[in-house]
């Protein structure tokens, strides 16, 4: 006789089945930088002292988006589908002035919830099952929205030794009649890389040759270092008329929470990524577009600002990561992020970053960005943090070749630091 509330001799514990995943949905890594963020707050949980390395700037909204933000709210009202009438005007005369074509707010631009979503729509309002995308690398996570919309993304690798610098005819070479679009970036996420006028006229001339759209992901345009600046495809003769651009608040507005971006395209090309918001959201938040369209009016970084704040940090880790270290980096020309080369010491990103994170420096492993030979670090951070994590680095690279692991309270540089949870 069984005792009460235990099992019966005959009777087993039931093993669910699993549950069905779409296939090209499980076969899927993580993005790279939420992965980050997962093992961040586990590592601060075992007790790692993980220092704020951010990839964008923390500021205070501007007095005039929080109250429009206010004044929103207490209308509640429904945003249209492509965005308040407000912040698509406010998008089309800066994005027009900038790149010297009228852009019409209601046929030309789209709100959307933020850079991520901005590319994911595009990728499913272009390709078809099979379609190609040409994505220089080392890259950002492009390559899962255009996987994520049947397409298939075509990596073309570009030279370290060469400064990364955009090789036109490797690009060229890669495009097949499968391709319907490339991928431009600038500045280019991880490897900081500014994009010349010279360098875009020629991929200007390449899509045109093949009749392929540009997917141009500028959403570090306000990024940019001594003395360049920055120049969209849209902006080149000829450009414009088969141009995607997308941009993000996220970085140029100091607004990481709001989730606002927006696209500038062609009417057709609008209308299709229009209809693929609809039947995913149906539309946007009105209380983050109000803000959205208030912080493009009242920046709280104006002119060149940011430029020159994120220009300055550079500057303070750089000589950790120079060309002489063991863990180096080019120097990047824009963007918030130095993509280091851990090959000398480290067999892979993975186990450079997680070496990394017990030292308290959190890294994205660099083979979500379609190099296992390197590492990428966002220094948006205090002058007295990034040269905390210049100490740290050095001392992982002591340790390791010493065949023993540091961790970030044992550093022998150890000094203490405000971190943030």
């Amino acid at each position: 006789m069984a005792l009460r509330g235990s099992l019966a001799p005959t009777q087993l514990p039931v093993q669910a089945a699993p549950l069905k995943i779409a296939h090209h949905i499980g076969a899927m890594p993580p993005v790279g930088s939420r992965l980050l963020a997962t093992q961040v707050k586990a590592a601060r949980l075992r007790g790692v002292d993980v220092l704020p390395l951010m990839p964008y700037a923390e500021r205070a909204p501007s007095p005039e988006a929080v109250e429009a933000v206010v004044r929103e709210v207490r209308l509640n009202r429904e945003a249209p589908s492509r965005g308040l009438a407000e912040l698509l005007e406010v998008v089309a005369d800066r994005v027009g002035a900038e790149i010297g074509q009228t852009v019409d707010p209601e046929a030309e631009v789209l709100i959307t919830n933020g850079s991520m979503q901005a590319l994911n729509l595009v990728f499913r309002a272009i390709l078809d099952p099979g379609d190609e995308v040409i994505i220089p690398a080392p890259c950002y996570f492009f390559g899962g929205c255009v996987e994520m919309a049947g397409g298939r993304p075509v990596h073309v690798p570009m030279n370290e030794a060469a400064d990364y610098a955009w090789d036109v005819e490797r690009i060229a070479a890669a495009v097949t009649p499968r391709a319907v679009a490339i991928v431009v970036n600038t500045p280019v996420n991880p490897t900081g890389v500014v994009l010349d006028q010279g360098t875009l006229r020629a991929i200007v001339d390449l899509a045109d040759r093949h009749d392929l759209l540009i997917v141009s992901d500028e959403s570090y345009d306000t990024m940019v270092y001594d003395g360049r600046r920055h120049v969209s495809c849209a902006s080149i003769e000829g450009g414009a008329s088969r141009t995607v651009l997308i941009r993000s608040f996220t970085k140029s507005f100091a607004m990481p929470a709001w989730r606002v971006g927006y696209i500038v395209a062609p009417p057709s090309v609008i209308d299709a990524c229009t209809k693929a918001m609809e039947w995913e959201q149906l539309h946007g938040s009105h209380v983050a577009q109000a803000g959205a369209a208030a912080a493009m009016r009242h920046p709280v970084y104006p002119g060149d600002s940011m430029a020159r704040e994120f220009e300055q940090l550079r500057d303070v880790i750089h000589p950790f990561v120079s060309s002489d270290r063991p863990l180096h980096a080019l120097k990047p020309a824009g963007g918030p992020f130095v993509f280091i080369n851990v090959s000398q010491v480290f067999d892979s990103s993975t186990q450079a970053s997680a070496a990394l994170l017990d030292a308290g420096i959190p890294t994205t492993a660099g083979h979500f960005c379609r190099s296992d030979r390197h590492v990428r670090m966002a220094f948006g951070a205090s002058p007295e943090v990034l040269r905390e994590a210049g100490r740290r680095i050095a001392d992982v690279v002591a340790a390791t070749t010493n065949g023993q692991p540091v961790r970030a309270e044992q550093a022998a540089n150890r000094r203490a630091v405000l971190s943030r949870m």
